[in-house]
């Protein structure tokens, strides 16, 4: 039993060091986009020091605790913490975590300052105090000394919409950007890593809880693009009326399927200053065909057999146009149910699971269907007559990136926009580049990052498109 507890104490305490080193490497991921490198580079380095401290330890005697290094390293992370702010990683309160960092980095000091008083080496510890407490002070300037963050509601009909506006420090009026979500129930917490660089820049920056999500009331996440339109429209005069912001200088930022509703939005109003489209689809159909050929394709299974069922997939919905080759296709049906790549599609939610869920071509709901299906970027795009930054990651498993960048560039040079189009070969839906690659539409294995360059190249462009 004597044995046992310190053996214990030894594997949770090595767990604990290993599980630490793995947050610091992959911070250091984020940070620098450096993939399995950083991962090993940062965790091996945590580790090397606190090897290296425990051995110093046996000749500096201050150092044989923790009562010295601890502080050392607390402060470090809220250092690290702070600087992710602009990351993928930043969507996390890293301001409110940097300033706990900081300030038990400060006590941990000030115990050691106690402890060593009158002691030989207490110098150290009172040098420790200050480093802290400067430690501590900057993140405060950095993270709470740049803008001002404010709860603000706007109303559209019966949605009642709760969103954060942060303000830059000064008179304003400033620009504005407004973040539209993507796809589903998405809080505006996700826009926040973003939003908190354009505040800094300058730009006050809204993120709001999607309709439907958080502390938003009414409608549904996942209501028709025109329905989400609107309540971008809703902020906008929100923000309009403000005597901070110039109601000429709103800018739209929507990430996948908001890069469908912002455009839609500024067709209506006419006036948006400009348009940051990120991973944004072009026609709804051939994304969905794109992305269940890769959902079928990582569940294991072949080309032909991705190619079979964006072929079944298609044949159904021509059978939704038209009403014709009904017999043909239920049959058809019948005969692939059981195959484990239809299966597979059916887990996604691209395949129907049932006969009884292929639905008649006059309901209503097969109607809604079909018009998303057709429902088409190049259209709302070509009425707006700003500038554009549209910005693709080639890895995409949602949309398809290559053709849509190029299709997107030229019709936007074809219209005479001002406009630029970012290409990132690493980086998947969203711009996020994850550690194993993209898994499936999004997805991968942590850590993630954006791709390097994303965040200035965004920031600045907008930062130019907003002071025309």
């Amino acid at each position: 039993m004597m044995r046992t507890r310190p053996i214990a104490r030894t594997l949770v305490g090595g767990a604990g060091w290993v599980l630490l080193a793995l947050v610091v490497g992959s911070l250091l991921v984020a940070l620098t986009s450096s993939g399995w490198v950083g991962l090993v580079l940062g965790s091996g380095g945590l580790l090397a020091v606190v090897a290296l401290v425990r051995r110093l330890g046996d000749r500096w005697p201050l150092l044989r605790g923790r009562v010295f290094w601890s502080p050392l390293l607390l402060a470090g992370f809220a250092v690290l913490v702070a600087s992710i702010r602009n990351t993928a990683l930043g969507l996390l309160p890293v301001r409110w975590l940097a300033l706990f960092l900081a300030a038990a980095a400060v006590l941990v000091s000030l115990v050691g300052l106690v402890a060593h008083r009158g002691k030989p080496g207490a110098w150290r510890s009172r040098g420790l105090v200050i480093v802290t407490v400067l430690v501590l002070v900057g993140v405060l300037v950095d993270g709470f000394g740049a803008y001002r963050t404010e709860e603000v509601l706007a109303a559209n009909g019966e949605v009642h919409l709760s969103g954060r506006l942060l303000l830059p420090r000064g008179e304003g009026p400033f620009p504005a950007v407004l973040f539209i979500h993507g796809a589903g129930a998405e809080p505006g917490f996700v826009s926040r890593s973003m939003a908190d660089r354009m505040a800094r820049e300058g730009m006050a920056a809204l993120t709001w809880d999607k309709r439907g999500t958080g502390r938003s009331v009414g409608g549904s996440p996942r209501d028709d693009y025109e329905d989400l339109a609107s309540d971008v429209i809703a902020w906008i005069g929100a923000l309009s009326s403000r005597p901070d912001i110039d109601g000429d200088q709103i800018a739209l930022w929507g990430w996948s399927e908001g890069a469908w509703v912002a455009p839609l939005a500024a067709e209506q109003l006419g006036d948006v200053a400009a348009l940051v489209l990120v991973s944004p689809g072009v026609e709804f159909g051939e994304t969905y065909y794109y992305e269940l050929g890769w959902r079928i394709r990582n569940a294991g299974f072949s080309e032909a057999e991705a190619e079979e069922a964006i072929n079944l997939r298609r044949d159904i919905n021509a059978y939704y146009r038209t009403g014709a080759g009904r017999s043909e296709l239920f049959a058809r049906l019948a005969t692939v149910q059981d195959e484990a790549w239809y299966r597979a599609g059916v887990e996604v939610g691209l395949l129907p699971a049932a006969l009884d869920d292929v639905i008649a071509p006059d309901d209503p709901e097969t109607v809604a269907f079909i018009e998303r299906q057709d429902f088409t970027l190049l259209t709302s795009l070509a009425e707006f007559e700003g500038p554009v930054l549209a910005a693709f990651g080639l890895q995409d498993q949602c949309n398809p990136p290559e053709t849509g960048a190029d299709t997107v560039e030229n019709a936007l040079r074809s219209a005479g926009n001002d406009h630029r189009i970012l290409r990132y070969p690493e980086a998947g839906h969203v711009l996020l580049v994850w550690l194993t690659g993209e898994r499936s539409c999004g997805l991968g294995i942590p850590p993630f990052s954006y791709p390097v360059g994303f965040v200035d190249e965004a920031a600045s462009w907008l930062t130019q498109s907003l002071e025309r």
